[in-house]
């Protein structure tokens, strides 16, 4: 089983697409400045942190040539979906405030993992 498939190989031909990285930058300070802030949400916050800490440490062991094709590809999968069904879960409560929230750390969580995905394609490829 390959997951690495989920993960669109055609994102490499966009123009400046290896600056990804930088474009989550923004949103992981807003991560950062709701953790401070927004004390009802700060123990699931502290988890997506965690959970993208654990991910790029994944990725970062596993880098080389046999790269693993479940756990590091899971493990981004995580950081996508974790803050999407947190977002979904505030949704369904009708808590907008807090959806806001949630929202900015579902474009971290998918910049962070689309980066990794991206940057791990291009140095596949050269």
């Amino acid at each position: 089983m390959n997951l690495w498939s989920l993960f669109p190989e055609f994102l490499l031909g966009v123009n400046g697409i290896l600056y990804l990285p930088y474009l989550a930058i923004p949103f992981y300070l807003y991560v950062c400045y709701a953790l401070v802030n927004h004390v009802s949400e700060r123990v699931y916050l502290i988890v997506f942190v965690l959970l993208t800490l654990l991910t790029s440490g994944i990725m970062l062991i596993s880098m080389g040539p046999q790269i693993g094709k479940v756990i590091p590809p899971l493990a981004l999968l995580a950081v996508m979906v974790m803050p999407l069904v947190m977002l979904l879960i505030k949704l369904y409560h009708k808590a907008y405030g807090e959806a806001r929230i949630w929202f900015m750390v579902t474009l971290a969580g998918w910049l962070h993992s689309m980066s990794w995905s991206v940057w791990l394609f291009a140095l596949a490829g050269s």
